[in-house]
């Protein structure tokens, strides 16, 4: 009888932390102010690329764009009201495990 592998799945630990610069948050609220109409300045393209290798946003035709993540990155810090820009990692639990 063939056993299927089981896979132990990956845990991200809670308090993952990340801290982003002054010119990422700046390029994220730039970001999120673009997406919602508003007349915007040029973005600071170092802080936009590093936003996108953090998944929190990216690059098409029509230029940069906030994702998801960094629209929850930028609640987040509103819901704290940080004096940093120190934000706790955001972790999906995987299905069939629980959230504590």
């Amino acid at each position: 009888m063939e056993r299927t592998p089981t896979i132990a799945p990956r845990r991200c630990p809670m308090s993952a932390r990340m801290s982003l610069s002054d010119d990422q948050v700046a390029a994220l609220r730039n970001l999120a102010h673009k997406k919602a109409g508003d007349e915007v300045g040029w973005i600071a393209i170092e802080a936009a690329q590093q936003l996108t290798s953090l998944g929190l946003a990216i690059r098409n035709p029509s230029g940069w764009q906030i994702t998801a993540a960094g629209e929850a990155v930028l609640a987040l810090e509103s819901e704290t009201d940080q004096d940093d820009n120190t934000i706790v990692a955001l972790v999906r639990p995987h299905p069939g495990e629980s959230k504590s």
